[in-house]
C-alpha cells in the first residue's frame, strides 16, 4: 500500500474503499515501477509524494467505477451518476501524476519527478 487511508479525503467515497480497490491501486503502481525498470526492493520507503498520490487517485479512481451505475448497465448518461462523474475526475489525476513519475521518483533521495509540462511562452510586442 502506498498511501494511507488517512490521505482519503472524499467524503462519498472515503468508507466505500475497499481492500480490493488498494490492493488494485498498489498492483498498478507496482506495474509502473516494473515498466521504468525499478524492482521492488530498490523503491524507497517511505515512498515519494508522486508516488502516494499516484496511489491514491488510482484507488479512488477503481472505486468510483466499482460503484457507479455505468457499470452495471444501465443506460444512463454520465452526468447522471455522480460515481462515473469521480471515476473521470480521478482518472484524470492519476493520469496526471503517472506522466511525472520517473525512475528515479521511486528510488531517488530527492524523490524527484518530471515535472509538469509548461508551454514555453514569449513576450510579443511591436519594437
Amino acid at each position: 500500500m502506498y498511501f494511507n487511508m488517512e490521505e482519503v479525503r472524499d467524503v462519498l467515497l472515503k468508507d466505500q474503499l475497499t481492500d480490493e480497490d488498494v490492493a488494485e491501486s498498489t498492483d498498478y503502481v507496482n506495474g509502473l515501477a516494473a515498466r521504468l525498470g525499478v524492482a521492488p526492493d530498490h523503491i524507497r520507503t517511505p515512498v515519494a509524494y508522486p508516488i502516494r498520490q499516484l496511489a491514491l487517485f488510482y484507488a479512488l479512481m477503481v472505486c468510483a467505477r466499482n460503484q457507479s451505475a455505468m457499470t452495471d448497465g444501465r443506460n444512463l448518461q454520465a452526468g447522471d451518476d455522480a460515481y462515473e462523474r469521480k471515476r473521470a475526475i480521478y482518472e484524470k489525476e492519476y493520469m496526471r501524476w503517472e506522466a511525472r513519475i520517473s525512475a528515479e521518483t521511486f528510488t531517488g533521495d530527492s524523490g524527484k519527478d518530471i515535472g509538469e509540462n509548461f508551454p514555453l511562452t514569449a513576450k510579443v510586442g511591436r519594437g
